[in-house]
């Protein structure tokens, strides 16, 4: 039984479970962030095989350790391959992805794939990079897939996502000229 008392936390082991009550002020939100973080974790925890609770919760650590990777986006290149992913977790190849696909509910791939498309669909609309630039740097082989998969998982080519956030951000520039009017032109012709 482990119990940490400071000024506004208590922390209290019960079982395999630590309870936390917080006092008031900025102590007890990050507490409330940190919890509800934490909240889903447990059920997946159980789906990780294993005998010991101990055992499950390092092996889904190490899963955890596998998504983090993927999520920082140092997984978007060559270095999304199964292999990698299961170097990083310490498991074969084969256990590792029966048991991301057990724990999470989809394979290593469907992340690799989504955190790519997300960071394809941030690059399409923050930088001036033709879709051929963005799908080589997301480690894509060629344009076709690319485009297949991101309208597969969007909805949407990435040429029109492209053109629908010029037309967008035209709109907006349209709409807060008519709002204020005269500003945008003198914005233009105050000289540097």
């Amino acid at each position: 039984r482990l119990t940490l008392a400071t000024d506004q936390l208590l922390v209290a082991e019960q079982g395999n479970r630590l309870t936390v009550q917080a006092g008031t002020g900025q102590d007890a939100s990050l507490v409330g962030v940190l919890l509800r973080a934490q909240a889903g974790h447990d059920a997946a925890i159980e789906r990780c095989p294993g005998r010991s609770p101990r055992y499950r919760r390092q092996l889904f650590l190490r899963l955890m350790r596998v998504r983090n990777h993927i999520d920082s986006g140092a997984s978007l290149g060559a270095e999304g391959t199964l292999a990698r992913l299961a170097d990083i977790a310490k498991l074969s190849p084969t256990h590792f992805l029966r048991v991301y696909r057990d724990v999470f509910g989809h394979t290593p791939h469907k992340h690799v794939v989504a955190a790519r498309m997300e960071a394809a669909r941030a690059m399409l609309l923050s930088t001036s990079l033709g879709v051929t630039q963005v799908c080589r740097a997301l480690g894509f082989e060629n344009r076709c897939a690319f485009a297949r998969s991101f309208k597969q998982h969007y909805g949407i080519a990435p040429t029109h996502l492209r053109g629908s956030a010029r037309v967008d951000g035209a709109m907006r520039e349209a709409r807060t000229e008519i709002r204020n009017p005269g500003t945008a032109a003198a914005q233009v012709t105050q000289p540097a």
